[in-house]
C-alpha cells in the first residue's frame, strides 16, 4: 500500500506544532496534490497558523481505519501560501470541499484577522498498518 491508499478517502489531518517547547496538535480538513502534499485553509491568528510563522518543521498524521490500526504519519514542512501558491491550494482544495471564490478573496487579502492557505509537504511518510504488515507493521517512505 502507498501512502496516498491511506489518505485518498480522509479528510481531517492532525497537525503538531510547537512554540517555546510546547507543542500543540490540531484537526484540520484537508485536500491533496499528486505529489502528496496537503493543504487546508485556517485563521491567520489561530495558534498553529501563527506557530508556523517561527517555526515551520511539523508532524502530521491521519487516521485511516482506528478498527485495523492503520494510520499513517509525516514529517516535514508547513506554512502559509500567497500568490500563485495560494490560487492552486484554491483550486486543489475547492475541487475537493466546493469552489467558494471569497475563500480566494480572503486568502490574498493579507489580513491578520481573516483565513489563509497553507501547505504541509512532507519529507517523510511512516505507515503504520497491522492489517496488511502483521508481522512488520511499521513501514518508512521518503518524499
Amino acid at each position: 500500500m502507498s501512502p496516498e491508499e491511506y489518505i485518498k478517502n480522509n479528510e481531517v489531518l492532525q497537525l503538531a506544532t510547537s512554540s517555546n517547547n510546547q507543542p500543540r496538535i490540531c484537526n484540520l480538513h484537508y485536500a491533496y496534490d499528486d505529489s502528496l502534499n496537503f493543504y487546508w485553509m485556517s485563521s491567520r491568528y489561530r495558534s498553529h497558523s501563527v506557530e508556523l510563522k517561527s517555526n515551520k518543521r511539523t508532524a502530521a498524521s491521519v487516521l485511516h481505519s482506528p478498527d485495523k490500526k492503520q494510520c499513517v504519519h509525516m514529517e516535514g514542512e508547513a506554512y502559509e501560501l500567497s500568490g500563485d501558491e495560494a490560487t492552486r491550494a484554491h483550486d486543489i482544495y475547492g475541487s475537493r470541499f466546493g469552489q467558494k471564490p471569497e475563500r480566494l478573496i480572503e486568502a490574498q487579502s493579507n489580513d491578520p484577522k481573516t483565513r489563509a492557505y497553507y501547505v504541509f509537504r512532507p519529507s517523510l511518510f511512516v505507515l503504520f498498518d497491522e492489517k496488511n504488515f502483521p508481522e512488520d507493521p511499521r513501514k518508512e517512505y521518503r518524499s
